[in-house]
Formats: structure tokens, C-alpha cells, sequence
């Protein structure tokens, strides 16, 4: 789950800029902070798309994170989708052979946070307040891929939904994780006020 403390968001246009520079470890940075979190790596281009983030430089972030950890490399890296594999390693599995139901619902989580993060583009941040996986198949030597859409995008949720499968195509686990999106304070959607009909309690 991408990370917080209750602390602004990163800046827009900069991701961990401090740790791809300086090369500090990034699980020594405490939350995302103002300084510490943000969305492109420095050699990216000012003019890059918005929302553009690169594989490799997610991966370069997360290597020594729990994603690194389990084995999970980001393939696509898009506000509207988002993909990984993890490279199968006996650490995943349980005691009856097969991949550990929790490695299913870390792949779902992380590939449905990154997502909601990206679909930000630099407003705010998420943080995971409900993860359903569904176990389907059994796995034991084959390797995973994941791949991330978002349901629902709103003011104040998200809801994206991951599909787990073999590198040959069979599904062995589909999730759904909700968000709460916590925004920038100089981006945080301005409620309204409805004036009251005529008569009614005030």
C-alpha cells in the first residue's frame, strides 16, 4: 500500500527525486512528505505527458520497498492501467507448495495503489481502506502477472479492480481494492453549498 503518515503529497512532476539523485535507501523516508515523494524521476523531460511515469523508474523506487521484496516489477505504468509480474521464488509459497494466499492480496493491493497515486497525477495521494482477492487457482511454479483498471474514480474514492494470472493466460486471482483519496492542500476539491429551498429547516 503506497504509504502515509498523514502528510502532504509529493510535489508535482518528481518521484522520490532525493532517492534516484542522492541514492538514499527509500524506506529510510517517513511517509511521502513534501520533499520526499513525487511522480517522475529527474531525467524526465519538463515537457513529458502529463501522468507520464516509466516502468523502470517505478521499479528503481520500489526495489528495495516490499514490492522489490516479493519480487514485483511494474510493466505499465498508466493513470488508466496499470501492470506488474512477480518472478516465482520459493519464499512465496506455503506449506502445501502452492504461491501463499497473501502474496495474491499484496500483487492486488500494490498494483490497485499505484494506480490510484497515478490517477492523482500529483494532487494527493491514497490510502487503502478495503482489499477483496478471490483465490481461483492454484499456483506453484509458474510466474505471475497483474493487471490494474480502475471501476470507479471519484471525488473522495476509488475502486480498481486486478486480475492475477499465469504467464499463459489462466486466472488464479481476482481482487477489488477501495481507496480513499487524500488530497494536496492547495488541491483539495472545494465543497459546495446548496442554498435551502424556501421553507425548508434551516
Amino acid at each position: 500500500m503506497v504509504p502515509s503518515s498523514g502528510q502532504s503529497a509529493m510535489p508535482r512532476g518528481i518521484f522520490f527525486k532525493e532517492t534516484l539523485r542522492d541514492n538514499v535507501d527509500p524506506p529510510r523516508l517517513e511517509g511521502w512528505g513534501k520533499k520526499g515523494a513525487a511522480i517522475m524521476a529527474d531525467h524526465l523531460q519538463e515537457s513529458a505527458p502529463k501522468h507520464a511515469v516509466e516502468p523502470q523508474d517505478l521499479n528503481a523506487i520500489t526495489a528495495s520497498m516490499f514490492e522489490g521484496h516479493i519480487g514485483l516489477e511494474f510493466t505499465e505504468t498508466k493513470p488508466d492501467r496499470v501492470q506488474a509480474r512477480v518472478t516465482m521464488n520459493p519464499v512465496l509459497r506455503q506449506a502445501t507448495g502452492v504461491v501463499h494466499g497473501g502474496v495474491y492480496c499484496s500483487i492486488v493491493e500494490t498494483v490497485a495503489s499505484w494506480g490510484g497515486l497515478l490517477s492523482l497525477d500529483g494532487a494527493g495521494h491514497v490510502v487503502g481502506v478495503n482489499n477483496n482477492t478471490d483465490f481461483l487457482r492454484g499456483v506453484r511454479d509458474d510466474n505471475l502477472l497483474a493487471e490494474g483498471t480502475p471501476v470507479f474514480r471519484g471525488r473522495s474514492q476509488q475502486l480498481w479492480r486486478v486480475v492475477v494470472t499465469t504467464a499463459d493466460g489462466r486466472e488464479c486471482a481476482v481482487g477489488q481494492v477501495r481507496l480513499h483519496n487524500v488530497y494536496n492542500e492547495d488541491t483539495a476539491p472545494k465543497a459546495q453549498t446548496v442554498a435551502p429551498e424556501p421553507g425548508a429547516m434551516r
